[in-house]
């Protein structure tokens, strides 16, 4: 009984670990790009601000022109753009992303 009892523990541990082990590497392979949207002309924070990103991500901008994208996989690749309903716009490149936090500012300005 101790053997079967044993054996059940190990086995129940090692779903576990594999399971823990998959959330890790999953978690290592994907990137936090977190920014602020600014305006160009005064430096200013801008609040309220949609901020599209690759693969139909989007975020809003905080009080204080903060906004983040979570969950990002390594690897990828595009632009940021954002733009304000008085016509102000802007946009970043994405280079591959690395699976770590990226830290970005948007500047917009009118056309």
């Amino acid at each position: 009984m101790k053997k079967i009892l044993t054996r059940f523990v190990i086995a129940n541990l090692a779903i576990v670990a594999a399971a823990c082990t998959q959330q890790i590497s999953e978690a290592t392979r994907t990137a936090i790009v977190v920014g602020t949207v600014v305006d160009a002309a005064s430096g200013e924070p801008l609040a309220d601000v949609r901020v599209e990103g690759p693969g139909g991500k989007h975020a809003t901008s905080d009080a204080a022109g903060h906004f983040q994208f979570a969950a990002v996989p390594a690897g990828t690749e595009g632009e940021l753009t954002a733009k304000t309903a008085d016509g102000r716009s802007g946009r970043v490149m994405l280079r591959k992303l690395e699976p770590r936090p990226l830290e970005v500012v948007i500047q917009l300005s009118k056309p």
